[in-house]
């Protein structure tokens, strides 16, 4: 009996084949508490494991100090007030603790709004209605090509390493980061996060436990009954299982932040049968209607919520976690990187529409000027409304890429650039000039390489370092 007890102390479970992992240990919002669940034995060895496999923030694609120094030039650093060489303390006059809800819209591609005229009628008529009434981000550009990448950028405002591999799978790499669940957390927020799928999946859910998050609400809770997308669970049944929750949190009379993932537009595209009349859509395209539906249901969303008393007080934050290879244009595709950002909160914030370069990281930042909570920004984002880009850095594996507001410019693994202008005094770019100007600009090229590699490794050093650590102001 001895023995048996000590097997399942070493497993941590017996209730699957294989023993528990960090990211379903990891449950609070105490680091303590999370190791406390895992084996020490069974962990040392599979960190050790770990560090003979790959590990993407192993890469150097700059060095390291050059890269920092340029980094505090580009975000204004002159000071050393703390242990990170990027962290900035930022203060307002005044403080609004709104309460913030924020969806992160899977393959939500600027293409599918209306504004892109690429679709008639539109497939996102509601959406496009919020944005006539939010301040709408036009110009902002995914940190990386897969989900796991955008809810890293959004959710801790850092920035991916330029690798196919997911930089949160190593528990190497996780640490409590300055991002919007931390900060919020610490500043009395109640915290919710709903995922349309096993919360485990890219070791989500220890990572956004170990980062402010005190509740995931996953398939675990709702039993996987109304699981239509092979990924997970629907939009609108998923926002219906969290409606009990956040209407909790709103009743309590603390602020709250509540995220959501939303998953029904992505492959293979099935939408739920016998939906309402409300939901009508234009096309018979499975693909298209799936962009329909997931327009449909954030409508949902708001309706469901729109009568409750805190409903004013709220701030909801839309942006997504990539687009989608829309058009035939360049290697790496525009339309795959433009994704939309917008605040939605008609009482509190003035609509219109800001040109600023941005960047999924810069979401939380750019947030806490509404919410006007003083702290120690340690991330690689920055304030939209104070704040310049002159260009954007993102990747696509070990393809990195920067762009301006008309330029952009791919760097492959090799060294190999190519510098194309993408937008000819368009809105929104759909006839794409296919010349390479890398020859033309060269000064414009190199500048353009050396900010994407600066960030990208400045965000890589910091993780590896462990300087990318929450600082409390």
């Amino acid at each position: 009996m001895l023995a048996l007890f000590q097997f399942v102390g070493i497993r941590g479970k017996i209730t699957t084949r294989r023993p528990l992992r960090w990211a379903e240990a990891f449950i609070s919002t105490n680091p303590f508490l999370n190791y406390a669940g895992l084996n020490p034995l069974f962990t040392l060895g599979s960190s050790a494991l770990s560090k003979t496999k790959n590990n993407p923030i192993d890469i150097v694609v700059y060095d390291p100090d050059k890269a920092i120094a340029n980094v505090r030039k580009y975000f204004g650093i002159s000071g050393n007030d703390f242990a990170s060489p990027i962290a900035r303390l930022c203060t307002f006059d005044s403080t609004s603790k709104y309460n913030v809800v924020v969806v992160l819209m899977e393959s939500m591609t600027n293409a599918y709004l209306g504004r892109s005229g690429l679709y008639k009628p539109s497939l996102t008529p509601y959406i496009d209605s919020l944005i006539g009434q939010s301040l709408y981000f036009p110009n902002i550009y995914l940190d990386g090509i897969h989900t796991c990448n955008g809810v890293f950028s959004v959710f801790t405002s850092m920035l991916s390493p330029c690798s196919e591999l997911n930089a949160y799978a190593n528990m190497d790499n996780l640490m409590t980061f300055g991002g919007i669940g931390t900060v919020l957390n610490d500043n009395g927020y109640s915290t919710f996060f709903g995922v349309p799928h096993d919360a485990n999946f890219d070791n989500m859910g220890g990572l956004l436990s170990m980062n402010g998050f005190e509740k995931i609400f996953s398939s675990k809770e709702f039993g996987n009954k109304e699981f239509v997308n092979a990924w997970g669970t629907s939009d609108h049944f998923l926002f219906s299982n969290c409606f009990a929750d956040i209407k909790k949190m709103g009743r309590s009379g603390k602020p709250f932040l509540a995220a959501m993932m939303t998953i029904s537009n992505h492959g293979p595209y099935v939408i739920p049968d016998n939906l309402p009349k409300s939901f009508a859509p234009h096309n018979t395209d499975k693909e298209l209607r799936a962009v329909e539906y997931a327009d449909w249901s954030l409508r949902f969303l708001i309706d469901n919520l729109r009568n409750e008393p805190w409903f004013d007080n709220t701030i909801f934050v839309f942006v997504a976690d990539h687009g989608l290879n829309i058009g035939a244009n360049y290697e790496v595709n525009y339309n795959y990187k433009s994704v939309p950002l917008f605040f939605y909160a008609p009482k509190i914030i003035k609509p219109g529409r800001n040109e600023a370069l941005g960047c999924q990281a810069d979401l939380f930042p750019t947030l806490m000027e509404f919410l006007g909570i003083n702290y120690v920004n340690n991330t690689m984002g920055i304030n939209l409304l104070r704040e310049k880009r002159r260009f954007v850095p993102h990747a696509r594996h070990s393809t990195v890429l920067a762009t301006s507001d008309s330029f952009m410019l791919i760097r492959r693994e090799d060294g190999t650039k190519l510098l194309y202008k993408y937008r000819n005094g368009q809105d929104f770019p759909t006839h794409f000039d296919m010349k390479d100007y890398s020859r033309e600009r060269p000064e414009l090229a190199k500048a353009m390489e050396e900010y994407v590699l600066s960030n990208i490794q400045t965000s890589i050093t910091q993780v590896k370092t462990k300087k990318a650590k929450y600082i409390k102001k």
